[in-house]
Formats: structure tokens, sequence, C-alpha cells
């Protein structure tokens, strides 16, 4: 209520839903795998320096059904994934199935690969693509680069004529000591700022590749990805559904994993012994 601003909950079955009642900012499909996504076990969390591992929330324990904890290595070593439950309550309630991350990134990128089978990107097209997109977004982005670094030079030539008047008017002695340092502290402050965002702008316009390495390198990207080189947190949020990691075997077998793949209802089953 906006009189009394309290807020009481509607029942779902109460609600009153009118679909498609406008345009939609988003496709449907896109917005219902949004949703997916958001109700799937693929929350993942942040570690100590902000990113979201690839696996994050997509590992799960085989036994107990628990979500598999990372834990990161000491001096920049890789990590390892471990039974949340056995990490939170001990080895009285669960075991540790412990894998390493990168034992478990090359059992997925091997099965991974396996059905993606030889996948060729063809580079003159992807080239030519490259250059249709730069040629609309380049000129366009650099003409607004280089108005913007004209109105910042403005801007640092009024702050150098205002740090002259500042000090002119002190020594006129018609502005106090302490009111011209505030000013000129101000100004200078301004300046310095202006400054960093203009080198900042140029650089960007210096390091620009030119467009033939800019297209090669375009291209190059496709088949990397096509070829599925490494796990990103894309790629395995669009094809992972969830992953069960198996216990070790005593007696120094394979374990059991078994990958559950977004596409299909079905699991592959992918044994592997630890090396």
């Amino acid at each position: 209520s906006y009189k009394t601003h309290t807020v009481t909950n509607v029942p779902e079955e109460e609600r009153i839903v009118k679909e498609n009642a406008h345009e939609p900012i988003v496709p449907r499909s896109l917005w219902e795998k949004v949703q997916a996504i958001g109700r799937s076990v693929s929350r993942g969390r942040t570690d100590g320096t902000g990113k979201v591992h690839p696996l994050s929330g997509l590992l799960v324990c085989a036994d107990c059904g628990k979500k598999l904890k990372y834990k990161a290595g000491k001096s920049g070593a890789g990590g390892v994934f471990l039974c949340r439950t056995y990490a939170d309550l001990g080895k009285k309630y669960c075991t540790a199935h412990s894998v390493s991350e990168k034992q478990i990134e090359d059992v997925l990128l091997q099965d991974i690969r396996s059905m993606l089978g030889e996948i060729k990107i063809d580079e003159g097209k992807a080239k030519a693509y490259y250059l249709r997109e730069r040629a609309k977004r380049g000129a366009q982005s650099r003409a607004s680069d280089e108005k913007r670094i004209q109105t910042l030079q403005n801007r640092l030539a009024e702050a150098d004529r205002l740090l002259q008047s500042a000090f002119e008017e002190k020594v006129l002695g018609k502005l106090p000591e302490r009111v011209c340092i505030t000013l000129c502290e101000k100004y200078q402050a301004e300046k310095n700022e202006t400054e960093k965002e203009i080198a900042a702008i140029a650089k960007r316009l210096a390091d620009e590749k030119t467009d033939a390495d800019g297209a090669a390198e375009y291209a190059a990207r496709l088949q990397r990805c096509a070829a599925c080189e490494e796990l990103t947190r894309e790629t395995c949020l669009q094809l992972i559904a969830f992953v069960a990691v198996g216990e070790k075997n005593a007696d120094g077998g394979a374990r059991q994993i078994d990958v559950y793949y977004n596409f299909s209802d079905e699991c592959r089953n992918d044994s592997r012994s630890e090396e």
C-alpha cells in the first residue's frame, strides 16, 4: 500500500497475470533460459579474488547429493573440490570425494570434445563478418572517443585558467589564503582526474589493432571456442546440468563420474582412474 507502506504477500494462485500484455524486452526463450539457470544448481560462489570457478555449483557428491566445495591451492597451485557434507561435518557423515580441478576439467573437456568432434570454422567468413561489424562500430566509437578527448582538453584548459585566477586574486589580496588553498586543491584534483581520463582514451585509441590483425584474432578465437580448448563459465552453464562425482576406489581403481548435460535426459558415464 502506498499509504501505509505495508507489503502483503499474495499467494501465487490468487495473482492475476495478463500474458503478452506488451512487447517483451527480451525474447521469451531467453527469459526462460535465464530463469532455469537461476533455479538450477549452477549458481556458483566467488572465490577470494572475486572470480567464479567455471564449475562452481555444478559438481555434486554422488553419495549424499550435496555440492562439492572448492578449496584453492596454496601459492597459486591448483585447487581441489571436496564434498560439502564432509568439509562441514566430517567423515562421520560422508567421505571427501576429493577431485582436483585439473582432473575434473580434463575429464569434462575430453568428454565434450568427443561429442563435438572436429569442428572447423570458415576463416574467410569469420574474418569478413568481423570486418563488417568493425566498420559499423569502429568509426562511431573512434569519433565518440575523439569528441570526448576534445571536451576533456577544454575542461583541462579551464582548470588551468581557474588555478591561475585564484593565485592572482591571492597575490592582489582579494582572496584569503585559506580559500585560495582550498580552491587550488579542488582545481588541481580536477586536473589530475581529467589528465588520467585523457591518457586512458588516448591509450585505447593507440592500442586498437589493425583490421587484419583483429580479423585473424577473431577467427582464431572462434576456432578455440569450437574446439573447446578450455572450460569457461559460459560453456559450463550452457552445456552442463550437473556432474555427480563418486568416491575414489580403495584399491586405486577408476572412480565413477556421471555428467548430466542440459541437452539430454540421459547421463554420460565417464570413469577415470586417478593420475
